[in-house]
Order: structure tokens, then sequence, then C-alpha cells
């Protein structure tokens, strides 16, 4: 698989999700971080003196829900829909998370190094405006292009 979409939370002072944000019914695999973790926090110490500056301060909760287990293919739309689909219905993302949580989806899509990218459509423009959610798109170049273009 080449695309899927991931949902971003976080949250500096909450460590658990509203109850309501999903419908009962609602199948994924929900990623839980505490970002003040001893091996986290060494790890970021660990960056920031390699790089001789801060680091910015980061939510302490972290949440992550990724359509890739979930969808087959590499339709964006079918990726976004997925995510969309486990929030209650007539319920908004900007409802539910309001307050203390930050929110995001991010795309991870492969090209070919020829032109093109993903296509948002606009059901899915107008379901990212209704839910007041910003997307990320990460255009990454397939490996067996990368190889056939870089010197050896």
């Amino acid at each position: 698989m080449k695309t899927f979409c991931t949902l971003h939370i976080r949250s500096a002072s909450q460590d658990r999700l509203p109850k309501e944000l999903f419908r009962p019914s609602a199948r994924m695999r929900l990623e839980f971080k505490d970002c003040h973790d001893q091996d986290l926090r060494a790890s970021r110490a660990r960056v920031s003196k390699a790089i001789g500056r801060a680091l910015r301060e980061i939510p302490r909760y972290d949440w992550r829900i990724a359509s890739d287990a979930f969808v087959d293919g590499d339709d964006i739309e079918d990726h976004l829909l997925w995510i969309f689909h486990l929030f209650p219905p007539n319920a908004r993302l900007c409802d539910l998370l309001a307050g203390d949580f930050d929110y995001w989806i991010s795309t991870f899509w492969v090209g070919n190094g020829t032109g093109g990218g993903v296509l948002l459509s606009v059901k899915i423009s107008e379901l990212l405006a209704r839910h007041k959610v910003q997307l990320a798109i990460g255009f990454y170049l397939d490996e067996i292009v990368r190889k056939a273009v870089e010197p050896e």
C-alpha cells in the first residue's frame, strides 16, 4: 500500500479522549503515547544536544489512528472517509475535541516522480471544512523510481 491517512490528536492536559468521540461500533487501532515518558524525553534530549539547540515543547499526550490496516487501495478519499466514519453521525470533530485538544490529519502518498498528486474532491474538502481539521500531505518518491534515478 502506498497511501494512508493518520488522525493525530494531542493534548497538554487531557490524558483521556472524550467518551463520545468515536462510534461504539468503530474499528480502529488507537495508539497512545505519553510524551513525558523517560525514554522519549531522553531521546529528545540527545537530539537537542546533537543539533545544538532546544527542541520545541510538544503536548504531553498523543493519540494516533491510521487507516493503513483498515483500508485497501491508494485512493486518498477512501482513507479520509474511513477516518470521518469513526465519529458519530452529525458530530463534528471540532466540537468533540473542543478545548484542550489539537488535531489534524496527515496523509502519506507515494508517487513515481512524473508529476501528479493527490486530488481532494469537493466532498472531502467539505468534510475537512465541516470538522475544521487541517490536512497535511506528505509526498514521497517511490523507492523503485528513486533507485532508477540515483547514481550508484
